[in-house]
């Protein structure tokens, strides 16, 4: 009844409710899941990511400090009535220049880089722990959930029983219907307990595989 009453049906709908209980799903162990979602997670691998994009651009800017500027240059001239040279002639070459007077802007670029480094491994420091915290709450909530399914289990297994002796002392006028009604209603409460197992325990799975970073099947 407390089961047609959730569900919107009338309460003296008859329900055939399946006493088979979904399979438990194994799982790592806790350090091993918590190795993996912090090495394959999106969100650290994508942390990590950007800490060697910025790796990459301090050395850029260390290098660059002690580099000199290159320039390379190309024309075309016209010269006419001059001695020993042709009318029309190109000339190329490279300049190279270090500015020995900068006000510091190489430096001070250095230290912007440097800063965007510190902020990327703070973030991926932060990422870390939220990650491992998440399945770690998670793990522990799977395990309960998978407890409490196995107790459901057991109490579905022990109520049917119970119902069926005295379903058959009710044939042989060995119970009294007061027991025997109350014992079906009993095993009812049992399965309807062993749905609500099933559907924590399988909220609680999703939410293990979304906090290893994977999506759920």
């Amino acid at each position: 009844m407390k089961l047609n009453d959730l569900m919107g049906l009338p309460l003296t709908t008859a329900l055939d409710l399946d006493p088979v209980s979904a399979e438990s799903q194994e799982t790592c162990p806790l350090e091993e899941c918590v190795i993996t979602a912090t090495a394959s997670h999106p969100e650290i691998r994508e942390a990590r990511a950007e800490i060697e994009k910025a790796e990459g651009a301090v050395r850029l800017a260390k290098t660059d400090i002690w580099l000199p500027d290159v320039e390379a240059f190309a024309r075309y001239s016209y010269a006419n009535n001059v001695p020993f040279l042709a009318r029309n002639f190109g000339t190329f070459g490279f300049h190279l220049g270090y500015d020995l007077f900068d006000g510091g802007r190489k430096r001070a670029v250095k230290g912007e880089r440097e800063a965007q480094l510190a902020q990327a491994k703070e973030n991926l420091a932060k990422l870390t722990d939220e990650v491992e915290l998440a399945v770690h709450s998670a793990y522990n909530k799977l395990e309960r959930t998978q407890q409490m399914l196995k107790v459901s289990e057991e109490v579905v297994a022990l109520r049917s029983e119970s119902n069926r002796v005295l379903q058959q002392e009710l044939l042989q006028g060995a119970a009294l219907k007061s027991r025997a009604a109350m014992a079906t209603a009993q095993e009812y409460d049992a399965k309807a307990l062993l749905l609500q197992s099933e559907m924590d325990y399988s909220q609680a799975h999703d939410e293990f595989v979304h906090a290893m970073g994977l999506i759920p099947e």
